[in-house]
Protein backbone atom coordinates (compact mmCIF):
# COMPACT_ATOMS: atom_id res chain seq x y z
CA UNK A 1 0.00 0.00 0.00
CA UNK A 2 2.55 2.44 0.98
CA UNK A 3 4.57 1.08 -1.79
CA UNK A 4 1.86 2.17 -4.12
CA UNK A 5 1.14 5.77 -3.17
CA UNK A 6 4.87 6.59 -3.18
CA UNK A 7 4.92 5.49 -6.85
CA UNK A 8 1.88 6.93 -7.24
CA UNK A 9 3.10 10.46 -6.22
CA UNK A 10 6.61 9.85 -8.32
CA UNK A 11 4.11 9.54 -11.11
CA UNK A 12 2.13 12.71 -10.49
CA UNK A 13 5.54 15.23 -9.95
CA UNK A 14 7.00 12.98 -12.87
CA UNK A 15 4.20 14.19 -15.13
CA UNK A 16 3.95 17.77 -13.50
CA UNK A 17 7.37 18.33 -14.49
CA UNK A 18 6.69 17.36 -18.17
CA UNK A 19 4.41 19.95 -18.19
CA UNK A 20 7.36 22.92 -17.98
CA UNK A 21 10.01 21.31 -20.79
CA UNK A 22 8.76 20.48 -24.31
CA UNK A 23 10.66 17.53 -25.78
CA UNK A 24 14.23 17.24 -25.93
CA UNK A 25 14.88 21.06 -27.08
CA UNK A 26 16.13 21.54 -23.20
CA UNK A 27 19.24 19.32 -23.39
CA UNK A 28 22.41 21.26 -24.27
CA UNK A 29 24.93 20.30 -26.91
CA UNK A 30 27.60 22.44 -26.74
CA UNK A 31 28.75 21.25 -30.63
CA UNK A 32 25.74 22.02 -32.22
CA UNK A 33 25.79 24.08 -34.86
CA UNK A 34 25.35 27.39 -34.56
CA UNK A 35 27.23 28.66 -31.50
CA UNK A 36 26.25 32.41 -31.70
CA UNK A 37 29.39 33.43 -33.14
CA UNK A 38 28.70 31.07 -36.07
CA UNK A 39 24.61 32.80 -36.13
CA UNK A 40 26.48 36.10 -36.64
CA UNK A 41 28.64 34.82 -39.59
CA UNK A 42 25.30 33.42 -41.21
CA UNK A 43 24.22 37.26 -41.20
CA UNK A 44 27.64 38.44 -42.84
CA UNK A 45 27.22 35.85 -45.51
CA UNK A 46 23.52 36.75 -46.03
CA UNK A 47 24.85 40.47 -46.28
CA UNK A 48 27.40 39.86 -48.91
CA UNK A 49 25.37 37.35 -51.15
CA UNK A 50 23.09 40.47 -50.76
CA UNK A 51 24.95 42.72 -51.93
CA UNK A 52 27.04 40.31 -54.65
CA UNK A 53 23.17 39.75 -56.01
CA UNK A 54 22.23 43.07 -56.10
CA UNK A 55 24.90 44.23 -58.48
CA UNK A 56 23.50 42.65 -61.35
CA UNK A 57 19.74 43.14 -60.54
CA UNK A 58 20.55 47.32 -59.86
CA UNK A 59 21.60 46.48 -63.08
CA UNK A 60 18.58 44.88 -65.09
CA UNK A 61 16.56 47.53 -63.17
CA UNK A 62 17.37 50.79 -64.92
CA UNK A 63 15.51 50.24 -68.23
CA UNK A 64 12.66 47.85 -66.24
CA UNK A 65 8.96 48.00 -66.18
CA UNK A 66 7.82 49.06 -62.54
CA UNK A 67 6.74 45.28 -62.85
CA UNK A 68 9.87 43.96 -64.11
CA UNK A 69 11.39 46.01 -60.71
CA UNK A 70 9.10 43.92 -58.86
CA UNK A 71 9.98 40.78 -59.75
CA UNK A 72 13.59 41.60 -59.87
CA UNK A 73 13.39 42.27 -56.05
CA UNK A 74 11.83 38.96 -56.03
CA UNK A 75 14.34 37.11 -57.66
CA UNK A 76 17.14 38.89 -54.91
CA UNK A 77 15.34 38.50 -51.92
CA UNK A 78 14.94 34.49 -52.84
CA UNK A 79 18.13 33.63 -54.08
CA UNK A 80 19.80 35.90 -50.90
CA UNK A 81 18.18 33.79 -48.62
CA UNK A 82 18.00 30.49 -50.86
CA UNK A 83 21.56 30.16 -50.73
CA UNK A 84 21.84 31.26 -46.90
CA UNK A 85 19.38 28.76 -46.05
CA UNK A 86 21.55 25.68 -48.66
CA UNK A 87 25.02 27.15 -46.70
CA UNK A 88 23.24 27.07 -43.16
CA UNK A 89 21.81 23.04 -44.16
CA UNK A 90 25.39 22.10 -45.00
CA UNK A 91 27.13 23.80 -42.08
CA UNK A 92 24.83 22.25 -39.53
CA UNK A 93 25.20 18.84 -41.64
CA UNK A 94 21.54 18.09 -41.39
CA UNK A 95 18.39 18.65 -43.24
CA UNK A 96 16.07 17.27 -40.80
CA UNK A 97 13.39 20.10 -39.53
CA UNK A 98 10.49 19.76 -36.57
CA UNK A 99 6.92 19.66 -38.52
CA UNK A 100 5.23 18.19 -35.47
CA UNK A 101 1.79 18.33 -36.08
CA UNK A 102 -0.26 20.81 -34.87
CA UNK A 103 -3.71 20.84 -33.48
CA UNK A 104 -6.24 23.69 -35.53
CA UNK A 105 -7.43 24.49 -32.14
CA UNK A 106 -3.94 26.19 -31.39
CA UNK A 107 -3.41 27.29 -34.97
CA UNK A 108 -7.02 29.27 -33.93
CA UNK A 109 -5.69 31.19 -31.42
CA UNK A 110 -2.24 31.77 -32.69
CA UNK A 111 -3.88 34.15 -35.07
CA UNK A 112 -5.15 36.35 -32.48
CA UNK A 113 -1.99 36.24 -30.64
CA UNK A 114 -0.06 37.41 -33.25
CA UNK A 115 -2.21 40.27 -34.73
CA UNK A 116 -2.65 41.66 -31.35
CA UNK A 117 0.96 41.86 -30.55
CA UNK A 118 1.47 44.19 -33.54
CA UNK A 119 -0.72 46.43 -32.44
CA UNK A 120 0.52 46.18 -29.19
CA UNK A 121 4.28 47.57 -30.02
CA UNK A 122 3.49 50.20 -32.60
CA UNK A 123 4.09 53.01 -30.25
CA UNK A 124 7.15 51.55 -29.25
CA UNK A 125 8.25 51.65 -33.06
CA UNK A 126 7.07 54.85 -33.67
CA UNK A 127 9.63 56.02 -31.47
CA UNK A 128 11.97 55.89 -34.08
CA UNK A 129 10.67 57.74 -36.63
CA UNK A 130 11.62 57.56 -40.18
CA UNK A 131 13.22 59.81 -42.70
CA UNK A 132 11.43 61.10 -45.76
CA UNK A 133 14.28 59.89 -48.11
CA UNK A 134 13.99 56.34 -46.33
CA UNK A 135 10.63 55.97 -46.67
CA UNK A 136 11.22 57.05 -50.46
CA UNK A 137 13.78 54.24 -50.99
CA UNK A 138 11.35 51.88 -49.61
CA UNK A 139 8.24 52.63 -51.24
CA UNK A 140 10.29 52.35 -54.52
CA UNK A 141 11.11 48.92 -53.22
CA UNK A 142 8.00 48.01 -51.85
CA UNK A 143 4.58 47.63 -54.55
CA UNK A 144 1.31 45.94 -53.95
CA UNK A 145 1.40 43.54 -57.27
CA UNK A 146 1.75 39.80 -57.47
CA UNK A 147 5.49 39.22 -57.25
CA UNK A 148 5.41 41.02 -53.82
CA UNK A 149 2.75 39.80 -52.42
CA UNK A 150 4.46 36.05 -53.37
CA UNK A 151 7.73 37.62 -51.41
CA UNK A 152 6.41 38.96 -48.41
CA UNK A 153 3.23 36.26 -47.73
CA UNK A 154 4.31 33.42 -48.84
CA UNK A 155 8.44 33.23 -49.43
CA UNK A 156 9.33 35.07 -46.32
CA UNK A 157 7.49 33.21 -43.82
CA UNK A 158 9.03 30.11 -45.24
CA UNK A 159 12.71 30.67 -45.97
CA UNK A 160 12.99 33.20 -42.57
CA UNK A 161 11.61 30.64 -40.46
CA UNK A 162 13.54 27.71 -41.82
CA UNK A 163 16.57 29.95 -41.38
CA UNK A 164 15.94 31.42 -38.08
CA UNK A 165 13.99 29.15 -36.33
CA UNK A 166 14.47 25.69 -37.40
CA UNK A 167 18.38 26.34 -37.99
CA UNK A 168 19.62 29.26 -35.53
CA UNK A 169 16.58 28.89 -32.67
CA UNK A 170 16.86 25.24 -32.78
CA UNK A 171 20.35 24.96 -32.83
CA UNK A 172 20.69 27.51 -29.85
CA UNK A 173 18.28 25.33 -27.65
CA UNK A 174 20.57 22.69 -28.06
CA UNK A 175 23.49 24.87 -26.35
CA UNK A 176 21.84 27.52 -24.38
CA UNK A 177 19.17 27.71 -22.07
CA UNK A 178 15.10 28.19 -23.50
CA UNK A 179 15.52 32.23 -22.84
CA UNK A 180 19.06 33.27 -24.25
CA UNK A 181 18.10 31.03 -26.96
CA UNK A 182 15.05 33.05 -27.49
CA UNK A 183 16.21 36.06 -27.65
CA UNK A 184 19.47 35.76 -29.30
CA UNK A 185 17.69 34.33 -32.03
CA UNK A 186 14.89 37.45 -32.58
CA UNK A 187 18.04 39.68 -31.87
CA UNK A 188 20.00 38.19 -34.93
CA UNK A 189 16.38 38.11 -36.81
CA UNK A 190 15.72 42.01 -36.91
CA UNK A 191 19.27 42.46 -37.57
CA UNK A 192 18.91 40.90 -40.29
CA UNK A 193 16.24 43.20 -41.99
CA UNK A 194 19.07 45.34 -42.34
CA UNK A 195 17.18 48.55 -40.83
CA UNK A 196 16.28 49.85 -37.26
CA UNK A 197 12.47 50.81 -38.08
CA UNK A 198 12.03 47.20 -39.05
CA UNK A 199 14.08 46.03 -36.02
CA UNK A 200 11.29 46.12 -32.91
CA UNK A 201 9.07 44.28 -35.04
CA UNK A 202 11.29 41.88 -36.10
CA UNK A 203 12.57 41.37 -33.05
CA UNK A 204 8.99 40.89 -31.00
CA UNK A 205 7.87 38.91 -33.52
CA UNK A 206 10.87 36.62 -33.63
CA UNK A 207 10.06 36.05 -29.69
CA UNK A 208 6.78 34.69 -30.14
CA UNK A 209 7.71 32.58 -32.98
CA UNK A 210 10.39 31.03 -30.85
CA UNK A 211 8.69 30.67 -27.93
CA UNK A 212 5.90 28.52 -30.34
CA UNK A 213 8.70 26.33 -31.99
CA UNK A 214 10.27 25.81 -28.48
CA UNK A 215 6.96 24.86 -26.74
CA UNK A 216 5.69 22.98 -29.94
CA UNK A 217 8.92 21.04 -31.01
CA UNK A 218 7.52 22.30 -34.52
CA UNK A 219 8.18 24.86 -37.35
CA UNK A 220 4.45 25.55 -38.11
CA UNK A 221 2.94 27.79 -35.91
CA UNK A 222 5.75 30.20 -36.72
CA UNK A 223 4.99 29.85 -40.49
CA UNK A 224 1.71 30.27 -39.71
CA UNK A 225 1.89 32.87 -37.64
CA UNK A 226 4.64 34.76 -40.14
CA UNK A 227 2.10 34.35 -42.96
CA UNK A 228 -1.02 35.67 -41.15
CA UNK A 229 1.23 38.81 -40.12
CA UNK A 230 2.75 39.89 -43.46
CA UNK A 231 -0.84 38.84 -44.90
CA UNK A 232 -2.09 41.51 -42.62
CA UNK A 233 0.73 44.09 -43.46
CA UNK A 234 0.27 43.46 -47.35
CA UNK A 235 -3.36 44.41 -46.66
CA UNK A 236 -2.94 47.61 -44.77
CA UNK A 237 -0.66 48.28 -47.71
CA UNK A 238 -3.26 47.69 -50.23
CA UNK A 239 -5.51 49.83 -48.39
CA UNK A 240 -3.50 52.79 -47.09
CA UNK A 241 -0.65 52.95 -50.30
CA UNK A 242 1.43 53.16 -47.42
CA UNK A 243 3.58 50.45 -45.76
CA UNK A 244 4.99 51.86 -42.84
CA UNK A 245 1.75 54.23 -41.54
CA UNK A 246 0.69 52.74 -38.06
CA UNK A 247 -2.63 52.19 -36.43
CA UNK A 248 -2.07 54.79 -34.56
CA UNK A 249 -1.08 56.98 -36.65
CA UNK A 250 -4.17 56.14 -39.11
CA UNK A 251 -6.53 56.49 -36.21
CA UNK A 252 -5.07 59.43 -34.68
CA UNK A 253 -4.74 59.46 -30.35
CA UNK A 254 -8.91 59.72 -29.92
CA UNK A 255 -10.86 57.39 -27.66
CA UNK A 256 -11.52 54.27 -30.57
CA UNK A 257 -7.43 54.37 -30.76
CA UNK A 258 -7.19 53.22 -26.79
CA UNK A 259 -10.48 51.41 -26.69
CA UNK A 260 -8.60 48.89 -29.56
CA UNK A 261 -5.56 48.98 -27.57
CA UNK A 262 -6.78 47.98 -24.91
CA UNK A 263 -8.90 44.82 -26.39
CA UNK A 264 -5.40 44.11 -28.05
CA UNK A 265 -3.47 43.86 -24.92
CA UNK A 266 -6.23 41.77 -23.16
CA UNK A 267 -6.62 39.40 -26.61
CA UNK A 268 -2.76 38.97 -26.19
CA UNK A 269 -2.96 37.95 -22.82
CA UNK A 270 -5.86 35.52 -22.94
CA UNK A 271 -4.62 33.71 -26.14
CA UNK A 272 -1.10 33.36 -24.51
CA UNK A 273 -2.39 31.90 -21.69
CA UNK A 274 -4.91 29.90 -23.13
CA UNK A 275 -1.89 28.89 -25.93
CA UNK A 276 0.04 27.48 -22.72
CA UNK A 277 -2.44 25.93 -21.35
CA UNK A 278 -3.49 23.72 -23.95
CA UNK A 279 0.24 23.24 -24.78
CA UNK A 280 1.23 22.13 -21.30
CA UNK A 281 -2.46 19.52 -21.57
CA UNK A 282 -0.69 18.34 -25.06
CA UNK A 283 2.60 17.34 -23.21
CA UNK A 284 1.29 15.95 -20.70
CA UNK A 285 -1.44 14.00 -22.21
CA UNK A 286 1.77 12.85 -24.74
CA UNK A 287 3.69 11.71 -22.42
CA UNK A 288 0.66 9.40 -20.91
CA UNK A 289 -0.21 7.93 -23.64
Amino acid sequence: MGFNVKLTKFRLQFNISIMETPFDLNKTEKNTFPSLRQAFGLLGILLLISVIASIPLAFLQNKATPQTKSLLNVLGYCISMGVLLIVAIRMRQSRHFLWRKIPWSLIGLVLPFVFSLSIIIEPVIDLIPMPDFVKELFSSLITNDGYAFFMAVIAAPLLEELIFRGVILDGFLKRYSPAKAIIWSSVLFGIAHFNPWQFIAAFAFGCVAGWLYWKTNSLIPGIVAHFFNNFCAFVMMLFTGDSFSSTQQLMGYGKMYYILYGICLAVFAVTFMTIRNKLKLNILTEKID
